[in-house]
């Protein structure tokens, strides 16, 4: 009946699965497409729900994918790379006849919008990202990072981050929220 973080998307957006991909996404909004995609640790819906209604109100065509292994998409069979992430997400924006969205990207997301601008035509009409690793040393920060993921475990790390991003005062007045991003 849906994905568990959909609850929180605007009831306009309706969630679809790319049949060349696998990708899950939600879709919402008329006019120019506007793609915004979630780090790691995150889904789609449980990322962007607040901006996709915004952003379907001020005439936007707002899909929001949920990356290989996350969300309502299928379970990651082996390890992916940005690269992959980025083929996949360049193959439902295709399936779904998007030629020059405007990408926006958080995190883990931003590499995979900076690889998918890479990949398209000079037709993509914004790029936007939060957390882009631009030199060597933020690229062996996520290398380590993603390593020490493997190492403990999704739920392990999960709690890690969940006590990292959000901070003690939030994670003590908000447990619900916290063990939603965990799940």
């Amino acid at each position: 009946k849906g994905w568990l973080s959909d609850r929180a998307m605007d009831q306009r957006f309706v969630r679809t699965i790319c049949p060349s991909s696998g990708l899950s996404f939600l879709a919402g909004g008329e006019g120019p497409p506007v793609v915004l995609v979630h780090g790691l640790g995150w889904d789609g819906a449980r990322l962007w729900s607040a901006q996709a209604g915004v952003l379907a109100d001020a005439g936007w065509r707002v899909i929001v994918p949920d990356l290989r292994g996350t969300g309502a998409s299928p379970p990651l069979r082996a390890p992916v790379t940005t690269g992959d992430l980025a083929r996949a997400l360049v193959e439902l924006l295709r399936g779904q006849g998007i030629e020059a969205p405007a990408l926006v990207g958080f995190s883990m997301g931003a590499m995979v919008v900076a690889a998918v601008a890479a990949r398209c035509d000079p037709r993509v009409a914004v790029l936007a990202c939060g957390g882009l690793a631009a030199t060597e040393e933020d690229a062996a920060g996520v290398k380590a990072m993603l390593a020490r993921a493997s190492g403990l475990g999704a739920t392990a790390f999960a709690q890690e981050q969940a006590a990292s991003i959000f901070g003690a005062s939030y994670v003590a007045a908000r447990p619900e929220a916290v063990a939603d991003f965990v799940r």
